[in-house]
């Protein structure tokens, strides 16, 4: 069996109604929250472009648009996909 982290922890205890959140922990909580959202994001962002680049219909600049990354990104994804490291 996994050892239960910190994090796992105070998750738990918080779904179980066994603890409230307050002070540091609630910043803390709320800045993981706010970090994991953002670095999810940027993945599906990523995925997204990774899919529609290999498709190969359209050019760069219009998937740039559709997926709000820069075109310098959709480079570096074309790249990878066609020398993956």
């Amino acid at each position: 069996m996994q050892k239960e982290t910190w994090s796992d922890r105070l998750r738990r205890e918080i779904r179980e109604g066994e603890r409230e959140l307050s002070g540091i922990e609630l910043e803390m909580a709320e800045e993981a929250w706010a970090k994991g959202r953002a670095e999810g994001w940027a993945q599906v962002q990523a995925e997204t472009a990774a899919k529609l680049i290999r498709l190969g219909q359209m050019p760069l600049e219009a998937i740039a648009e559709v997926v709000d990354l820069p075109i310098e990104r959709l480079r570096e994804i074309k790249k990878n996909l066609s020398h993956p490291t």
